[in-house]
């Protein structure tokens, strides 16, 4: 019962943030990612499929970002969906020539319909100012399973006024 209270008050507070922050220089970065991949248990190894919604709060002078998520998947011949909350930090920032090659690490933590709660690190690759690459390890402490997941990105928005490697 106070899991679920922390879930909903989790959430809130992510959305919230945003609202209270809002004439201070703080943006919503929108995202959309897919990924393929597998989770393996003691039983065996299953085809893992999923397409998640990412709104995230930017703060204009700071490499951190919190967001939501949620998104159906498919796993184990059925459909389910997943919600959650995000942190995120940009590691690096690369300036080549002719793109900017940024690196983010992530953390977070979702829950599934079918009662899967799995906590997760991804590492993200942005290879222009709209798409990237990400590679997610999870693990569902509930299930005692793994998810791996490679996938592709691709960003709504991108932040504007983004000087925190530049100063």
């Amino acid at each position: 019962m106070i899991i679920k209270y922390f879930r909903f008050l989790l959430i809130v507070a992510v959305i919230s943030s945003y609202y209270t922050l809002q004439g201070q220089n703080v943006q919503i970065l929108h995202r959309v990612q897919a990924s393929s991949g597998l989770v393996s248990n003691p039983g065996a190894d299953i085809y893992l499929g999923k397409v998640d919604y990412m709104p995230r709060v930017s703060f204009a002078q700071s490499a951190f970002r919190v967001g939501i998520e949620a998104g159906p998947y498919f796993l184990a011949k059925d459909w389910g969906l997943r919600y959650g909350a995000n942190l995120g930090v940009r590691l690096f920032k690369f300036e080549g020539p002719i793109s900017i090659i940024e690196f983010h690490f992530n953390a977070g933590h979702t829950w599934g319909t079918d009662d899967q709660k799995i906590y997760y690190g991804s590492l993200d690759v942005d290879i222009s100012d709209w798409f990237g690459l990400n590679l997610t390890f999870g693990r569902d402490y509930h299930f005692d399973s793994n998810w791996i997941t490679p996938g592709l990105y691709y960003k709504f928005s991108k932040p504007k006024g983004d000087d925190f490697f530049n100063n």
